[in-house]
């Protein structure tokens, strides 16, 4: 384009048009991502949902650029001066072809002058035809992108962005690594008394719900659908209990370990029978390794528990004891040793 004077009032007609074209697609596209955020909180911390949006929004913002460029051919001095020979009734190419460079020789500074005034004339008889077009798609353009932003604007405040799940949406790598992650599960107590309850925490990094499956022994597996907070953690209390329960987790393809609540027996025993003469099994796996050719454990070594069974097996002693001295109750504890491994010490039955 040059700087003759064609050219210039060309510019200075589009130049409003062409700011406020700009912005209106901007605005537009600002309440159209701003919509999606909307989506994608609403749908955390769900991964599919989180990462669709932002693939969205993404995109909405590479249309956004090159909307803006296409907004703004409209008002360009090449597209006013078709526009203005029309409306003026002027020869095609009369206006136009003076925006571009003139040639290198040959032609007259006079004669461009000429021309340049002559298409002066006709822009300026069109001007009034120019500036109503304009405005009218402008002004369209710019109502339009109104109604997106308010649009948009409400969705996105309706979606509560501050709230807890929103976190899933804002941070959508962690989101990503997150749904790899097991489902965690656990219980506040893993031996309790016949008759009473536990409470099972159940946590699922970028989820929704979980399923709870419970079972007594010998029993099948009974699921229990969990809706999870803003956290992704479901809390439950089960119970009374009257039995052994095994307990696990699930979620889409995630699973957790799976545990298992114990009822304390010799505690309901204990406690059920304060005037009964109690006679308590256990087993010499609770003393250490003794040598083989050794005269084998005695009752009064120490206790050195060696693996799990063992150390059940303390455990049980234990509250044997404990309602022995705190009811009285006459309690002997038998250790067994049934066993045929000789770290043991010597075989006796």
């Amino acid at each position: 384009m040059t700087d003759r004077s064609t050219a210039v009032r060309l510019a200075r007609l589009g130049l409003p048009h062409a700011r406020a074209r700009a912005g209106a697609v901007l605005l537009a596209s600002l309440g159209i991502a701003g919509a999606l955020a909307g989506l994608g909180v609403w749908l955390a911390p769900h991964v599919a949902g989180v990462l669709g949006a932002w693939i969205a929004i993404v995109a909405v913002v590479a249309v956004a650029v090159w909307g803006t460029r296409r907004a703004q051919r409209a008002t360009t001095p090449p597209a006013l001066g078709r526009r203005a020979e029309t409306e003026a009734g002027a020869r095609a190419g009369s206006v136009v072809g003076l925006l571009a460079p003139a040639p290198a020789g040959g032609v007259s500074a006079d004669l461009l002058a000429l021309a340049d005034a002559r298409a002066l004339q006709a822009v300026e008889r069109a001007a009034p035809a120019l500036r109503r077009a304009l405005a009218r798609g402008t002004r369209r353009g710019v109502l339009v992108a109104l109604g997106a932003a308010a649009a948009g604007a409400a969705l996105f405040v309706a979606s509560a962005p501050a709230a807890g799940r929103a976190a899933a949406f804002w941070h959508p790598l962690r989101t990503l690594a997150d749904a790899r992650t097991p489902v965690r599960l656990s219980v506040d107590r893993a031996t309790v008394r016949r008759g009473d309850s536990v409470t099972v925490t159940v946590q699922v990094p970028a989820a929704a719900r979980a399923t709870l499956w419970t079972r007594g022994p010998g029993e099948p597996w009974r699921a229990a659908s969990l809706g999870l907070d803003s956290a992704g953690r479901a809390i439950r209390r089960i119970g009374p209990l009257e039995a052994d329960l095994f307990l696990r987790a699930s979620s889409g393809g995630r699973n957790s370990v799976e545990r298992r609540v114990t009822i304390a027996l010799p505690a309901f025993v204990a406690e059920r029978f304060p005037r009964s003469r109690i006679v308590a099994f256990s087993t010499g796996c609770v003393y250490p390794n003794a040598p083989v050719d050794g005269k084998g454990s005695r009752e009064e070594d120490p206790l050195e528990p060696l693996g799990e069974y063992a150390n059940a097996a303390v455990g049980r002693e234990r509250i044997f004891e404990f309602y022995s001295r705190q009811q009285g109750t006459p309690i002997a504890l038998l250790r067994l040793f049934y066993a045929v491994e000789l770290r043991y010490g010597v075989l006796r039955d």
